[in-house]
């Protein structure tokens, strides 16, 4: 497991996979859900990064619109491959990037499922 936090520290929580049967189908490519709950902005995302034979990195790039109303409280995690590192390369209030690496080049194709969990207060403290 793989979590990444910015900022001061939030701690969020994540969905177990196993209850997810429609991330699991041939063909899924993405699924982003959004809410506002508990005071805060929450993004969940869920992205398959495929990679060729001989890639071992993958550049996610996932849209925030409309944009939070703060940089986001960001945690990451590979859910269905060992042995992959996440590292968040960029966050803004409109997006963020994450650099997938596998521990060594693919020998055929193969995907990573990615979860992304982004959630920034309602209200903001501009004191």
């Amino acid at each position: 497991m793989n979590v990444q936090s910015v900022n001061n520290g939030l701690t969020l929580g994540t969905d177990d996979l196993e209850g997810v049967s429609a991330l699991k189908a041939p063909g899924f490519i993405q699924q982003i859900n959004r809410a506002e709950q508990d005071g805060f902005d929450t993004l969940a995302g869920y992205f398959r990064c495929k990679f060729e034979p001989g890639q071992q990195r993958y550049t996610l790039h996932v849209m925030i619109q409309p944009a939070m109303p703060s940089v986001p409280e960001v945690e990451t995690m590979a859910l269905d491959l060992e042995q992959v590192r996440i590292r968040l390369t960029d966050c803004k209030v409109y997006g963020l990037r994450a650099e997938i690496v596998l521990s060594q080049p693919a020998t055929k194709a193969t995907s990573v499922l990615v979860e992304v969990v982004a959630a920034s207060p309602l209200t903001v403290d501009r004191s």
